[in-house]
């Protein structure tokens, strides 16, 4: 009977075995149960605020100024990086002081623009894989990705799960990408991709573990994990010196 109640009477719950999102899965589970258990039947307003299960990803935030790059060709990516900023402003920690370090800026005006103002704070450029990333007119997408990386800038990789808004299976962007990212000392790829899902409950994951790849912290965090987070935004700015060419190479298209 529980069972019935739990997979039949509701919508489906969305399961995917990766790390921090299987965990919201269970949680989605547990609480069906639990509002379908004896107790809480009676007093449901009990569980208006969810579950909480050790080792879930909680809120995090930036512990000071941060500027998001974007590129204008590459679709949808302006949109997440607002989804990205909104949720470095939720949490315990003060909303208005998170939300107002991250600033969102176009990459080609930042980058290449001969009036663009100077980039301050931690930057990070964001690229949002989809199935037309790096089919712009123009390439002007991977010549941004290449300026960025040549300038040290770390680049944050999200792809996009969602076939109806261009996901596309990890593998088609090694054939859609100019063969020079791909190589040294580039190896656009070597840094792990944050997978986007569409669930609510796994798409809020998704933006933490972002916030994570652009350096924020949780927002519990003492100061002894906000230092650890700060030598490997350093760490991370170190390799890319290591591996910066003597001169930038040019993009082919493949």
């Amino acid at each position: 009977e529980m069972l019935a109640r739990v997979f039949e009477e509701a919508a489906p719950i969305v399961w995917v075995r990766v790390n921090a999102f299987q965990l919201e899965s269970l949680k989605a589970v547990a609480l069906r149960m639990l509002l379908h258990s004896p107790y809480y039947v009676s007093d449901p307003a009990e569980l208006a605020d969810g579950v909480m299960v050790p080792g879930e990803t909680g809120p995090f935030a930036f512990g000071g100024p941060v500027t998001i790059l974007v590129c204008r060709g590459n679709r949808g990516a302006f949109h997440l990086a607002e989804e990205v900023k909104k949720t470095a402003g939720k949490g315990r920690c003060s909303a208005a002081t998170s939300a107002a370090v991250v600033v969102i800026r176009e990459a080609e005006e930042a980058l290449e623009g001969a009036n663009a103002a100077p980039l301050s704070g931690h930057v990070v450029l964001l690229l949002y894989l989809n199935e037309k990333t790096f089919l712009d007119p123009g390439g002007a997408v991977a010549r941004l990705v290449q300026v960025a990386m040549d300038r040290r800038i770390a680049v944050v990789l999200v792809h996009e799960q969602d076939p109806s808004f261009g996901g596309v299976p990890f593998r088609n962007f090694f054939q859609q990408t100019p063969r020079v990212l791909l190589q040294q000392p580039y190896k656009l790829f070597n840094t792990v991709a944050v997978p986007l899902y569409p669930a609510p409950e796994h798409r809020t994951v998704s933006l933490r573990l972002i916030l994570t790849s652009m350096g924020a912290v949780p927002c519990d965090a003492g100061p002894l994990q906000r230092r650890w987070q700060l030598l490997r935004r350093r760490i991370a700015v170190a390799r890319l010196v290591r591996r910066r060419p003597a001169e930038p190479q040019q993009i082919v298209q493949p």
